[in-house]
């Protein structure tokens, strides 16, 4: 393990701090409320479920959502909170200090759920920064991130910010042979991207979107892109389907009116403030069916575990690059390495990050 510079000790004292301060709170807690019943609200509900501890309630200041449902939980506005003695785990990033202040105001007891999540999963999160990410720029780049999650300061990501997502190094542009995989081609931009650093030279494209209108809207581009760049059209798939680990329909769900709000689930339908539908999911090991791939990029909305292991032969076997977000589920920053990892030892992994929020991180896989 290297050893751990000055960043990384800032990082430690302050998760000592947390964990000295607070943590303790939740040794005879099991219950929760959750302030945020936005994307980031659903995303800490099922971590904390899956460790054993209850959502109670949502809170959230948005109207439309109180006196609703999602995922089976009730949405309250703030002054249910004086009526409960649980703690309040704070999801709205934009609003933590401000959520904090009126909490204290009121003598209630409430921390972020970023600084209670990287408090609680130190370990592995010092495994992944140490041993697992190869380069400087991308511990550097996972300090950033740590440290926003800490302290509710974007100021650390804004320093560490790459314009060239999912092509941020160069093992990743002007290749001319690949066989790419678009997991979650949305309206195809990311496509488009890679056949202009590739300079329209490629073997093969299978793009994956489950959205209908996402799909609808990629498949325009694809013509056009054919058209502008005398593409075989017979050389892109574009498959009307999300990506998994069993082949089967599930449930895809709009958190908003913005198309990128999708997301794909097999758990209960009860999201009474979704538009849901059913859609169709593979495994992408069933669809290649032996065929080559050597880059998969995947963006799929806190599905990239299950698109992993769904993919794990394909892996394996052609241990193609990856460029894989790691921003949706707060499990994905240590726990999609380790499985890289455990797929395949010998892969390099680095991390960059390509927004000014808490968001479009992508880990890099590849080989030197």
């Amino acid at each position: 393990m290297m050893k751990a510079d000055t960043a990384w000790n800032e990082i430690v004292s302050r998760v000592k701090k947390f964990q000295n301060d607070n943590l303790h709170l939740f040794d005879v807690v099991d219950e929760v409320i959750l302030f945020g019943a936005g994307f980031h609200g659903m995303a800490a509900k099922r971590y904390l479920e899956r460790n054993n501890v209850k959502v109670v309630s949502f809170v959230d200041n948005d109207a439309n959502k109180q006196g609703v449902k999602i995922e089976s939980v009730p949405v309250h506005d703030l002054s249910w909170i004086s009526n409960s003695p649980c703690p309040v785990l704070i999801t709205a990033r934009h609003a933590v200090k401000d959520v904090l202040h009126k909490l204290n105001e009121n003598q209630l007891t409430g921390f972020s759920f970023d600084a209670y999540f990287v408090a609680k999963n130190i370990d592995r999160i010092e495994f992944v920064r140490n041993s697992l990410l190869h380069d400087k720029v991308s511990r550097e780049s996972y300090d950033a991130i740590i440290m926003t999650m800490l302290t509710g300061n974007n100021v650390y990501l804004r320093k560490v910010i790459n314009d060239k997502q999912y092509f941020a190094l160069p093992e990743f542009v002007t290749i001319g042979n690949d066989h790419f995989v678009d997991a979650g081609a949305y309206v195809g931009d990311t496509l488009e991207r890679f056949i202009w650093v590739n300079n329209g030279v490629f073997k093969h494209i299978y793009a994956f979107e489950p959205g209908k209108q996402q799909y609808l809207a990629a498949q325009s581009r694809i013509k056009r892109l054919c058209s502008e760049w005398a593409i075989d059209k017979t050389k892109i798939d574009l498959v009307h389907s999300g990506l998994g680990d069993v082949n089967g329909r599930c449930s895809i769900a709009y958190s908003s009116d913005m198309l990128q709000s999708a997301s794909i689930s097999s758990d209960e339908p009860g999201h009474e403030q979704c538009n849901n539908h059913n859609v169709d999911v593979c495994t992408l090991d069933s669809y290649l069916n032996g065929r080559p791939v050597s880059f998969i990029k995947a963006d799929i909305e806190g599905s990239e575990m299950a698109m992993l292991r769904g993919a794990q032969n394909v892996i394996r076997t052609c241990k193609p690059k990856m460029a894989l977000s790691v921003y949706h589920e707060p499990t994905d920053l240590y726990a999609i390495a380790e499985y890289v990892h455990e797929l395949v030892p010998e892969y390099t992994i680095a991390l960059r990050h390509h927004s000014p929020t808490l968001m479009e991180s992508v880990l890099y896989c590849f080989f030197n």
